[in-house]
Formats: structure tokens, C-alpha cells, sequence
């Protein structure tokens, strides 16, 4: 539904003025360095009233890029395992095309759309506390074997 310059879909509805646009540019930069940098920032995005679905659609398109060109340049370092991508492909489609099903029961169930917001948030705090765990264990294991654990020169190839 659209009247003048304000736009309302489903709860969610902005005015564009030309401040409320720098602001959101803003935001988009802002969120996508420091979603590069640390693998965070969606939460910018929901800040400026965009409504999960879209945020969280809006960050799989964007990630589908990045991907790609890690997969390109994986491929030119001839270091690209073409049957173990293509499983992994495979169940990535499969993962998604489940998740998206059971997302969408439970969000018809609960008839509450936060709920991806939550899984989205589960899913990261997981990851956060395994990639602690494995990186504590690596260094206790490297600390142990009396490996070096220093930074190289900035231009080392070692």
C-alpha cells in the first residue's frame, strides 16, 4: 500500500525525506564494514524499522556475493575440492529449503515473526561459543607442542 512518499509494508513504514535516506545509507554502510569486519551488523538494519524477513533475505542475497567470489578465488588457487563442494552445495540447498519450511511453521504457529530474529541470534551465539572452544583448544595444543604463536612481518610468505 503506498500514499505519497511513505511506503507501509506489513507493520513496518518509513518516510523518505532525503535525511532519512543519507541516514539509512549510513546505516547500510556502517553495518555492512562492520559485518565484514566482524560478522555482525544486521542489527543496524533492524534498527531503522526494517521488518526480519527482509532484513534477514536481504542479508542471504548480499552473503550469496561474497560467497561466490571466495569460491572464484578458491577455484583460480586451484584449491577448489569440486566433489566436496558439490555435497556441501547440495545439503546447503536441502538445509535451506527444510529450514525455510520450519520457519515458516513455526512462524504461522506462533504467529510471531521475531522468531527469526531469535534463531538467526541462536544460530551466531552457537557459532560464537564453538569457534571460542576450538580456537582455545588450538591454542592450548600449540602452546603445548612449544609452536609459535606470533604475528609474521606484514609481507612474510611464511
Amino acid at each position: 500500500m503506498s500514499t505519497g512518499n511513505t511506503e507501509s509494508i506489513c507493520e513496518a513504514s518509513i518516510t523518505w525525506t532525503p535525511v532519512h535516506i543519507a541516514f539509512c545509507a549510513l546505516c547500510g554502510i556502517l553495518g555492512g564494514t562492520v559485518g565484514g569486519l566482524l560478522g555482525s551488523g544486521g542489527g543496524f538494519i533492524l534498527e531503522i524499522g526494517v521488518i526480519p524477513q527482509v532484513a534477514s533475505a536481504t542479508a542471504t542475497f548480499v552473503m550469496t556475493f561474497s560467497s561466490s567470489l571466495s569460491v572464484v578465488e578458491f577455484y583460480l588457487l586451484k584449491r577448489f575440492p569440486i566433489p566436496y563442494a558439490i555435497y556441501l552445495t547440495s545439503m546447503s540447498i536441502l538445509a535451506g529449503f527444510w529450514g525455510q519450511f520450519l520457519v515458516r511453521r513455526v512462524v504461522a504457529i506462533l504467529k510471531r515473526a521475531s522468531i527469526i530474529v531469535f534463531i538467526i541470534s541462536g544460530v551466531i551465539f552457537a557459532s560464537a561459543i564453538t569457534m571460542g572452544v576450538i580456537g582455545i583448544k588450538t591454542s592450548i595444543q600449540m602452546i603445548a607442542n612449544h609452536e609459535f604463536m606470533g604475528f609474521l612481518e606484514f609481507c612474510s610468505s611464511q
